[in-house]
């Protein structure tokens, strides 16, 4: 994890190594002076062989991994802004100054980057079993948990042939379960 600290408007980089190449892993944890409390956050990041800047929301002081921090090899300069709003008016801007981040090259042998290479048919067929694992696991989980219904969800219909029972009952989030007995 990247840590950054701010005061006032002097940003300064604590950084382990990082290497390119990672995917929805990195990322930075924001120390805030008193001043910055109450404004909305946005980091940028401008990598030193583009002209792209790309800007990230700092939410609770921190960007994590899910917000596709994904930086490539090279020199990042980074800087903060915080934006203060009062009666959906913005009424004060703080700026950094701008530090930098180096991101070294992944898989490299005798100078020259090694290709990065997909995952191995064996590493697909894994994450697919436990995918479908996990997928097994949850509804295991959600039928046991339903097994038992409350004598006043259920709901009897009496055929020539046999008796059906049929209950529904809902879930998290809207969703239901009907189960059908004979």
């Amino acid at each position: 994890m990247i840590k950054a600290k701010i005061k006032g408007q002097d940003l300064a980089i604590d950084q382990p190594i990082v290497a390119a190449g990672t995917i929805a892993y990195l990322e930075i944890q924001f120390d805030f002076s008193e001043d910055w409390n109450g404004f909305i956050k946005t980091a940028h990041f401008l990598n030193n062989d583009d002209d792209i800047v790309y800007d990230v929301l700092i939410e609770n002081d921190k960007i994590v991994g899910d917000k596709q921090l994904n930086l490539s090899a090279g020199t990042w300069f980074i800087w903060i802004h915080g934006n203060e709003y009062k009666s959906g008016k913005m009424v004060t801007r703080i700026t950094t100054d701008i530090a930098k981040i180096k991101v070294k090259q992944t898989g490299m042998l005798d100078g020259e980057p090694i290709k990065i290479t997909p995952p191995s048919i064996g590493e697909q067929i894994l994450g697919i079993a436990t995918e479908a694992k996990n997928t097994a696991e949850a509804a295991k989980e959600t039928a046991e948990s339903v097994a038992e219904f409350p004598k006043d969800l259920l709901y009897e219909k009496t055929k020539s042939k046999g008796t059906f029972v049929i209950a529904t009952v809902d879930l998290a989030a809207g969703a239901s379960v009907t189960v059908s007995c004979q």
